[in-house]
């Protein structure tokens, strides 16, 4: 009998690219295979290097690694709220992962590099919120099962509450 071939190992750029197009198998798949977890954590990473690489006009060198830094605190912070959010809804995850699928989810932070032309720089941000959007209701559809009406609920919801928390920690830090 044949041995069967060992699978195909799939590349960070496949999944970067299945990541923007809302391909919901890779977050499905994300949310289960704890060996996806290496290349998650890189695209958060890309996504905030990109991100900060667009903002060295404004604050210099640091830039990247201020990109890289919000990138992951970022990612972490929203996993939290999400998840947070969901239990509120009372929302189970059967075993899934949100965390990998929600790092995924960050993929559309790449064009944040577009912010460095002054011209583009507001629809960059925009179209790059509306996406990240989009990639958090595939994720949690992924990580709780959920359908896209109720994970866009919980994706709203979520972004209020951050947006919130975001509000309340600029006026106490006085930034």
């Amino acid at each position: 009998m044949d041995a069967l071939p060992p699978p195909r190992r799939v590349t960070l750029i496949e999944r970067l690219f299945a990541a923007l197009r809302l391909d919901r198998s890779l977050y499905e798949e994300a949310s289960v295979n704890a060996d996806s977890l290496g290349q998650a954590v890189m695209v958060v990473l890309l996504g905030g290097a990109l991100n900060g690489a667009g903002l060295m006009h404004r604050i210099g060198d640091a830039g990247i690694w201020a990109g890289i830094f919000a990138a992951s605190l970022g990612w972490l912070a929203w996993t939290v709220v999400i998840t947070l959010v969901a239990r509120v809804l009372r929302l189970r995850r059967e075993g899934r992962s949100l965390l990998r699928p929600l790092a995924f989810g960050t993929a559309p932070n790449v064009f944040l590099v577009l912010v460095m032309f002054p011209e583009v720089a507001q629809w960059v941000r925009a179209a790059v919120v509306v996406w990240l959007m989009a990639t958090t209701v595939v994720a949690v559809q992924a990580a709780y099962g959920v359908g896209r009406g109720r994970a866009l609920a919980l994706a709203l919801v979520g972004f209020v509450v951050y947006a919130g928390v975001d509000v309340v920690l600029s006026i106490v830090l006085g930034s």
